[in-house]
């Protein structure tokens, strides 16, 4: 039953991509898959942060500002469920407004975002949460009209990472509006350079900065040679796809005269420089984590030179698939599809992450 809904909600969002009605069912459906969620891989630990979050060891392992969002829920009487519904509520609410403000076809990127990162997002809720002030840093650092964009990413990247530490891998973006792709690989393979130098010691440094990070550093140690080999692996494999998918609808848009879109270079930037977090996982494994993200604003690029798929005539609305439409959708759902196979599919994240996101779920088992 579950599964049909969301496959409901990707097919509407593919065909009715002007509906305000069908966005409006896609977001209820995101609040309540994600609000009511529970059992999966990374829900009895955020129970036990808000039980006991008055408790000094698990204060030191919660970033500091959602351990006040963590104090200000018990405070005001909320039990963890009622917590999760809130939060979550405000996620989607921030999600659909920044896609709506940076999308033309946002029911499209509703879409996609079902196939891939839903269900990773839901588990980590925390990361989750983070990325709203990320994807709206983005939004300000994209926009040139905006003379102080720089000011408010780094800021909005700040108050991301006193949610969750991974994100402050973003604030490489900082110069973005200020490369151009030559010199945005130079930086890059600049940054890997500085990395491999400065080593798990500079990590701890800069980490250490932030409030209720200690635990983070003995925790980053604990991860295996193999697990950490695995997930670099596993990085290379997603960066060369997502290079190579976006020079694909690059090269789409010079063929089709549509090389004026806006956005398009800085979306091509933040791909590069994503290539750092390659070098990063191995010592920060949660690094992968960046990719959510960017898979979003992915999607909301694609988005923008999506064909439209609605005509008019004689008064009546015609939904119409030519081949650059199609050929377009099919990439899209290729490119989602495989970042949900190669991290949740084909890993434990099946059975922690992608099972429990449909068949766990306090709103359908009370209402069905």
């Amino acid at each position: 039953m579950w599964y049909v809904l969301v496959i409901f909600a990707i097919i509407l969002g593919i065909v009715f991509e002007k509906s305000k009605l069908v966005s409006t069912f896609q977001l209820c459906l995101m609040w309540v898959m994600m609000g009511w969620s529970f059992g999966n891989a990374d829900y009895q630990n955020y129970l036990t942060r808000y039980t006991y979050y008055d408790s000094s060891a698990l204060e030191e392992r919660t970033e500091y500002l959602f351990f006040k969002l963590f104090r200000l829920g018990n405070n005001i009487g909320l039990s963890y469920e009622q917590f999760l519904i809130l939060i979550s509520l405000v996620y989607v609410l921030a999600l659909g407004i920044i896609i709506k403000k940076t999308s033309s076809n946002p029911n499209l990127v509703y879409a996609l975002y079902f196939i891939f990162p839903a269900c990773v997002e839901t588990t980590q809720i925390r990361f989750s949460f983070a990325c709203a002030f990320v994807l709206l840093g983005f939004i300000l650092l994209f926009n040139e009209n905006i003379r102080l964009g720089e000011i408010y990413f780094s800021v909005l990247i700040v108050i991301a990472a006193l949610f969750h530490i991974g994100t402050i891998l973003f604030m490489i973006m900082l110069p973005i509006r200020r490369l151009n792709l030559k010199r945005t690989v130079v930086y890059t393979g600049a940054c890997c350079l500085v990395i491999a130098i400065m080593g798990m010691g500079g990590a701890n440094k800069i980490l250490s900065l932030f409030p209720g990070m200690l635990s983070k550093l003995s925790y980053i140690h604990t991860f295996t040679f193999n697990s950490i080999v695995y997930w670099m692996i596993i990085e290379i494999i997603i960066w060369t796809f997502f290079l190579i998918m976006l020079r694909t609808f690059n090269h789409f848009c010079e063929h089709n005269n549509l090389d004026k879109l806006q956005k398009k270079d800085y979306i091509q930037k933040v791909a590069i420089i994503s290539v750092v977090v390659i070098p990063v996982t191995f010592f920060f494994k949660d690094a992968y984590r960046i990719q959510q993200l960017l898979c979003i604003l992915f999607y909301c690029f694609v988005s923008n030179i999506y064909p439209n798929g609605i005509i008019e005539a004689r008064g009546m609305h015609k939904i119409v698939f030519n081949n650059t439409r199609l050929i377009m959708l099919v990439l899209c759902v290729m490119f989602a599809l495989f970042y949900l196979f190669i991290v949740v599919l084909s890993s434990s994240n099946f059975e922690t992450v992608f099972i429990p996101y449909f068949e766990n779920n306090q709103f359908f088992e009370s209402v069905f």
